[in-house]
């Protein structure tokens, strides 16, 4: 198992950013997500989520990493989500391999 860290940042527009605008999870492995930053900040998933969860939420102040837990059995392609700083949104993705 490995966890892919994805550290979320904002520019000086407030923008949010991600190191990694591609994440590439393995599911036989049991891979899993986690977004490292300052809140406050979401993560979510508009559609099709690879986890149980579709939305993460890091609070003001709060540094604490949000963890994805597990993909979901089954779990495979191209997954989009969002990270929200304030009413700015980026649009990455996750691809999950079988």
């Amino acid at each position: 198992m490995a966890v892919k860290q994805i550290q979320v940042s904002a520019n000086a527009q407030g923008c949010p950013a991600v190191n990694i605008s591609d994440v590439a999870l393995w599911s036989p492995d049991g891979d899993e997500a986690q977004w490292l930053g300052t809140g406050p900040y979401e993560v979510y998933f508009p559609d099709e989520s690879p986890f149980s969860n579709s939305s993460f939420n890091c609070p003001s102040g709060s540094s604490a990493p949000l963890n994805s837990g597990p993909l979901k059995v089954g779990a495979t392609g191209v997954y989009k989500y969002n990270v929200r700083i304030g009413t700015q949104v980026l649009d990455p993705k996750i691809t999950v391999h079988p």
